[in-house]
Order: structure tokens, then sequence, then C-alpha cells
């Protein structure tokens, strides 16, 4: 979340993702060599992509607001749950989030209805 391809993505520079898989695994470090679950990974990495566009934030923020280890244990509880609605939560129970970011959330669901 902290590299180029992630910061690619921010921008928006990538447009074949499949392309962009062998740079992915030439960044890989084993800095923090945690095994996640196949579905955990591809849950994280849709509700963090999710949580950057809406919020207009970096890959970087997003990571260092909520890194994988605060986010793994919230898997099975709200991993079948809109992302919105995830996010919400997860901002509400979290005692680091202020009630802004909680705001600009709750005002996103409140437009998809």
């Amino acid at each position: 979340m902290c590299s180029d391809s992630a910061a690619k993505l921010d921008r928006l520079e990538i447009v074949d993702l499949p392309a962009l898989y062998p740079e992915i695994r030439s960044e890989r470090s084993l800095k923090n060599p945690i095994r996640f679950s196949a579905d955990e990974l591809y849950w994280m990495g849709y509700l963090y992509r999710y949580w950057c566009y809406v919020e207009y934030l970096s890959s970087r923020q997003v990571y260092h607001r909520m890194p994988p280890s605060r986010l793994r244990p919230l898997f099975l509880p709200y991993h079948t749950q809109d992302p919105a609605k995830a996010i919400a939560v997860i901002k509400e129970n979290d005692p680091s989030f202020s009630q802004d970011d909680y705001a600009v959330v709750k005002a996103i669901l409140k437009s998809k209805k």
C-alpha cells in the first residue's frame, strides 16, 4: 500500500491491471511476513481501494490509518457488508478516527439511498 504500484493506482495511471502484476511481485518485501488467506487479502484490498476512491485519500494514508493488523480481525464480521457500511462501522467503533471522518462516510451512505 506504500509502494510505487499503489501510488500509480491512486493517480489512476493503471488501466491494465494484469500488466501491473510483475511490478507488484518485484516490490514485495518481507518486512512483515504475516500470512493472510486469499479471501482476507481480496476483501482487504477491495476495502482499501474503495476507501481511497470514496474519500479521495492515497493508499498510504488509508494504510497508515488502518493497518492490516487492525483490519484483519474485522474480516469475519464485516466481509459480507457493503464496503461503505463496513467503513462507517469501522470508523464509528474506532476511537482513532475523528467524528468528521465518520460524518463523511455517513453522508456517502445517505446519498446511496
